[in-house]
Formats: C-alpha cells, sequence, structure tokens
C-alpha cells in the first residue's frame, strides 16, 4: 500500500523546521492529558497548567488553548492541558457527590504530574470555570508562582444564568425540539452539567473569598464592574497585578465553526509567563522516561490509548480497543466542522466505549489544524471539505493497518460525513463501508462553494421558527440578518421547487453537474462493494439535498443495492436527542459488524 505524499520529495528535506507536531500524549488519575515540551534539551524549571471552561465555551477554545501551549513552548515553558473527570476523554467517576471538588482534584493531579517531571514551579492559565478550579487548586499545591484568569468567573450565580441564556441561543440554532431539551439541568452543546458540580457553582464568589492565593496575576477581563473590584482587592493585599481587556473573547467562544482566536492574547500572555520561569538547568532527556509515556486508560469494558500518528507525529487521537476479543472492523470517527473528537454532546466518546463492550475496536483523532492537531504544512486554513483532509484520513488507515486493526470503516456526521464517503472513493483507502449522518453534500465544488457560516436550513425548519416568540423577540433586537434569512428562504424554497420538478419530469431533463456526480460517486461505491448507510435527522437540510437529484422518495437510489438511507424522527442535525445517539451508534455496531475479524485487540 502507497502511503499518502504529505509533501512533494523537493520540500521532505526540510519539513521538519515547519510542521509542528502534536503534543506529547499523558495519562494520570484516570486523565488524558497533552504534555507540550520545549525543544531544548535544558529541563524547565517551570510549567504551565492549562485548565479549560465547560460546555460550548470548551469546544470553541480547544485550538485556542493548543495554540497558548505551542507558543508557551517556543518561550522554553512545557505545559500540560487536560479533560475533567467526566467531560471529554476523561474516565466518568462513579458519582459527582463531592461536586467541583472532583475537578478540582483533577487539576492538583495534573499539577503533581508535572512535578513529577521534574518541574518544580507552576504558572496556572484558566479560562471561565477553569478560573475558580485554578484559585481552588493553587491553594492545594504550594509551588504556584502565577495565575491568570482568563474571562473568570466571578460569581457562579450570574454564570449559570448566562449559560441557560446561551443554552436556549444553541437550541434554537440547532433546531432542538423543546421536549428534547432538558428541563431543570444545566445543559448546551448536548452536554449535561452534573447537578452536583451546578449546586457548587452557585456558591462562587470572589469578592467575597478571603482566602485567594498570594500569586503573580495577569487578568484577562470581560467588560465587567466586579473585574476591577477584584483587581483592587488583589492590589490592596499587595499583589502584583497585569490587567487587560479580553478583546474578541465573544469571537471566540461563540461556535466551534466561526471561532477566531484573538490575535492579541496570546502574545501578551505568553511575555507575562516567560518573566515568570525559572532559569532553566540541564536534565536528562524526558523522552526516554517512562513517566512521559501513555498507558491506557482502563474503563468498564474499553482500555483508551492517547496516541500520535501520521508524518512527524502530526495528528493526534485516541485508540479505544475491547477489553476482550475484537470481533468486527474498527471504526475510525471523523470529527464534524471544527469539534473536538469527542465530538458535539461528547457523542462520539460515548458511542465508542460502547462499540467496545461488543468488540469493536475506534480511533477518534482531530484532522490537521482542527481541536489538539496542528496545521499541515503548507495546507490553507479553511480545511473544512479540502482535500487536504484526505491525508488525514489516509494517515489514519496507516495507522491502523500498521497495527494489525484493519478492516475498517468511515463514520461522521456533517462536514465530518462528507469527508468519510470522500475517502471511501480513494480505493488506496480499502475500506468496507460507510456511515455518514446528516452530511450537507456529498459534492463539494471548490470553485463555487457554500458559505460554512449561514447555511440555508430545510423549509421545514422555516416553517417551524417563523411562528415562534422567539424569533420575533430577536427581529426586534435586531439580532436577525433580515438579508441574509431573506436569501437563505429563498434558496430553501428554489431547493424544494427543484425538488418537486425532479420527482415529475424525466431525469434526462434536470441533470445538474452535482447530481452526475453523486450518482458517479454511488456507481463507484457500488462497483466496489462499498456499504454506504446514510442518516438523515427528518428535515435536515442535507436531507433535502439529496432528494432534490433523487427523487422525493428515494426511488433514484433504488439501482445501487450497497446504499441504504435511514431517516431519524425528532431528531436535530447534531443528533442531540437521546434515542438519535442510540439510532447513530446502532448503525455503526451494524456496519462495522458486517466485516468479521475473528481475533482478540
Amino acid at each position: 500500500m502507497k502511503k499518502t505524499a504529505l509533501l512533494n520529495k523537493k520540500d521532505a528535506a526540510d519539513i521538519r523546521s515547519y510542521q509542528r507536531s502534536a503534543s506529547t500524549p499523558v495519562v494520570f488519575d484516570n486523565i488524558i492529558g497533552l504534555y507540550h515540551p520545549v525543544g531544548s534539551a535544558a529541563h524547565a524549571g517551570t510549567a504551565a497548567l492549562l485548565l479549560s471552561p465547560w460546555g460550548l465555551e470548551e469546544l470553541s477554545t480547544r485550538k485556542f488553548r493548543r495554540l497558548i501551549a505551542e507558543d508557551l513552548a517556543d518561550k522554553g515553558i512545557p505545559s500540560l492541558r487536560f479533560d475533567y473527570p467526566g467531560t471529554g476523554d476523561a474516565l466518568d467517576p462513579p458519582d459527582f457527590e463531592d461536586g467541583l471538588d472532583i475537578w478540582e482534584r483533577g487539576v492538583v493531579a495534573a499539577g503533581e504530574y508535572l512535578e513529577s517531571l521534574g518541574h518544580s514551579r507552576l504558572v496556572i492559565i484558566g479560562q471561565g470555570l477553569g478560573t475558580a478550579l485554578a484559585l481552588g487548586a493553587a491553594k492545594r499545591l504550594r509551588n504556584v508562582d502565577g495565575i491568570a484568569l482568563l474571562a473568570p468567573v466571578l460569581n457562579g450565580r450570574k454564570h449559570l444564568r448566562e449559560l441557560s441564556i446561551w443554552a436556549k441561543v444553541v437550541n434554537s440554532y440547532t433546531n432542538l425540539r423543546d421536549d428534547d431539551r432538558l428541563e431543570g439541568q444545566y445543559t448546551i452543546a448536548g452536554l449535561v452539567m452534573p447537578a452536583e458540580i451546578a449546586a457548587d457553582i452557585r456558591k462562587i464568589n470572589l469578592l467575597e473569598e478571603q482566602d485567594l492565593p498570594k500569586a503573580n496575576w495577569l487578568l484577562f477581563n470581560r467588560i465587567d464592574p466586579d473585574s476591577a473590584k477584584l483587581a483592587s482587592q488583589l492590589r490592596s493585599r499587595g499583589d502584583k497585578v497585569e490587567e487587560h481587556l479580553f478583546s474578541g473573547y465573544q469571537e471566540l467562544i461563540a461556535n466551534p465553526l466561526t471561532s477566531q482566536v484573538p490575535s492579541d492574547v496570546i502574545p501578551v500572555l505568553c511575555e507575562w509567563a516567560d518573566r515568570l520561569k525559572n532559569e532553566p538547568t540541564p536534565c536528562h532527556d524526558l523522552w526516554t522516561s517512562p513517566a512521559i509515556m501513555a498507558s491506557p486508560l482502563a474503563g468498564n469494558g474499553f482500555a483508551e490509548t492517547p496516541i500520535r500518528f501520521g508524518d512527524y507525529n502530526r495528528l493526534y487521537g485516541v485508540l479505544c480497543r475491547p477489553t476482550g476479543a475484537r470481533t468486527s472492523a474498527t471504526v475510525v470517527f471523523l470529527g464534524s466542522a471544527y469539534d473536538r473528537h469527542s465530538g458535539w454532546g461528547r457523542l462520539t466518546t460515548e458511542t465508542a466505549r460502547n462499540l467496545a463492550q461488543v468488540g469493536i475496536a475506534s480511533l477518534r483523532f482531530d484532522c490537521a489544524n482542527v481541536a489538539d492537531s496542528p496545521p499541515l504544512a503548507g495546507a490553507p486554513s479553511q480545511v473544512l471539505y479540502d482535500k487536504t483532509q484526505n491525508q488525514d484520513v489516509s494517515a489514519a488507515l496507516d495507522y491502523l493497518r500498521e497495527n494489525g486493526l484493519s478492516p475498517a470503516i468511515v463514520v461522521g456526521r456533517c462536514s465530518g460525513a462528507y469527508l468519510a464517503f470522500q475517502s471511501a472513493l480513494q480505493r488506496e483507502n480499502e475500506l468496507g463501508g460507510v456511515v455518514a449522518a446528516n452530511p450537507f453534500t456529498l459534492y463539494w465544488d471548490p470553485e463555487n462553494p457554500h458559505d460554512l457560516v449561514s447555511t440555508p436550513q430545510s423549509l421545514e425548519n422555516y416553517g417551524r421558527k417563523i411562528f415562534q416568540l422567539q424569533t420575533f423577540k430577536r427581529l426586534i433586537k435586531g439580532d436577525i440578518d433580515l438579508q441574509k434569512a431573506a436569501q437563505n428562504f429563498a434558496t430553501a424554497i428554489g431547493r424544494k421547487v427543484a425538488a418537486g420538478l425532479q420527482a415529475r419530469l424525466p431525469a434526462q431533463l434536470l441533470q445538474p453537474r452535482e447530481k452526475r456526480l453523486i450518482g458517479d460517486y454511488f456507481q463507484c461505491m457500488s462497483d466496489n462493494a462499498i456499504a454506504v448507510d446514510l442518516l438523515y435527522s427528518a428535515g435536515d437540510v442535507g436531507l433535502e439535498n439529496l432528494t432534490r437529484h433523487f427523487r422525493v422518495d428515494g426511488r433514484g437510489l433504488k439501482r445501487f443495492n450497497n446504499i441504504t438511507v435511514t431517516v431519524i424522527d425528532g431528531a436535530d442535525h447534531n443528533l442531540t436527542p437521546a434515542h438519535a445517539r442510540q439510532m447513530f451508534q446502532h448503525h455503526v455496531i451494524e456496519m462495522a459488524s458486517k466485516f468479521k475479524v475473528g481475533h482478540s485487540s
């Protein structure tokens, strides 16, 4: 099998000078983390501990923290970032009876892990809810020289109110039905905050905190008068405090798809940390130390190992194996948009672990320039629907093949579904099957690309929303771009009319290039015996696009005996409701089980 070339041979000699590797995966205290070392042979006395916010803010800022880690390393400061217990790739605790202290203990364990690597001093950098955890853990670590608070949560009750409002906006945008929204719980982006955690967050009030740790402080504040009060209180007791406005905060956290990293925050943050660091001392090579190797994370019926793979270890992911016999094809999960590999609402992590319990291994990973995988050298910054992502999939399949984990199938949602479908068309990948959930399209014209930010919704969704009270409120406030909304509505009507015409006229009279090419794709899949399972939420715009080309009742696909189409009622585009997640997992299991392997993992 010939590997996909990363660059032309003439460029291979100097690629190392500008192709970054992904951070080094580590496992400690049932937590998966990413340790970013420095490149020199000297040992850094000071290391940074990066603490994330929670929910959609965490999803949207994942790449932001990777960029911070990379820039800190360039200044000689290693760092560690990780998931709190019960989030991302971390194991779920038995319960959350200890509330926020469970996450705080995770922060302490991370600090102690850095100390075990020889870093005697710490700088803690927290954002959002991570700022409260930074303050609590700093009291227990004793070796903290500096604390940076980015958009700190000063008042827990206020933070939960903001979270509730934000969740309503997200639910409206994602078309989540009212009866699928969990009342009485704090949920956002399919993530549910444990009640015990929420109860402790309500108690947070930093302005009344009497025993804040002594440290050097860096505050990146939102426009909030309470932020100035906190800085004043810290200065009044003799602490050194540096303050900045967190410009671009809303653009950073609003949505993983549209998140814009503020250009002026990271340089200031790294310069501040650089002024605090201890001088480096000579040391042995950390790469040979057993402490730096990632051991498997053992769970109920699964064992997960964080890995790096691809040329120069440029891609980061998590390999999930069954603890018993491996029975079926390995599943490669491809991310949606710029969501991290754990998925919207942690769907991918949850699915991977459930698959392992029935003997199915899987690999979930971040494509280049998504979340924790650095950019591919020479590739465009906009990687969605770009051919360079095919190289990432090929690298993942090469890794599985080299480690005895073939055959494989690919699974994705939205843009990940498109990538899965396109990857199966590459014959060298030797894929057996594809599960594609809610692909907006199966064909992408780089010369006439769709607008990724304001893709029109289905006509049914427009009809449902137009009579909602919330829509009128947003119109009055000016939160809706009427011109763009009108354009999208007209596009939706046009699609509906075209679909109706194609259902009634001979196919040869309406043969747009997109339809011809998708038909060719399906025929290629059929000729190569690749099973394709298309899953759509009822009313999803992707389903409209499919029926626009292959008749409303799907009759146009019946000539392809390898293609199945399933419509999930009552599901949003992100497959947030429980029954939609279960349906998704069922179809993945069914596809993987078509390819038996009959040996242990």
